[in-house]
């Protein structure tokens, strides 16, 4: 799976990455904001490492997710992390309820 974050304002790529089959993968360091999540499903990864040769299904997480960090009592920042659950079936549906987009929408700059 290859996942894209964009920055909700511009729709410019802030993070992008790929995540094996039964694998799990974490993104830190994104500042607070508003963002939406996009990934593409396929087989065999091209030479560029951006693309699958073979992609299966392409989506996008509904709405735009949040990243906030803020401060506990204790003064502790606290960074609030959503976790979505994500299947390389696309008729498995893990936390989210993804919505299919197109190749060029996943692909525009």
């Amino acid at each position: 799976m290859i996942v894209k974050t964009r920055a909700d304002l511009t729709g410019h790529v802030v993070a992008s990455f790929f995540v094996a089959p039964n694998m799990e993968a974490s993104l830190e360091g994104l500042p607070d904001g508003a963002y939406r999540i996009q990934y593409v499903l396929g087989t065999k990864l091209a030479e560029d490492c951006r693309s699958f040769i073979h992609p299966y299904a392409v989506a996008k997480l509904p709405g735009v997710q949040m990243l906030k960090t803020e401060r506990d009592a204790g003064g502790t920042l606290r960074w609030q992390d959503p976790v979505f659950t994500l299947f390389t079936e696309p008729s498995r549906s893990g936390n989210v309820n993804p919505q299919a987009i197109s190749m060029t929408e996943f692909n525009a700059d």
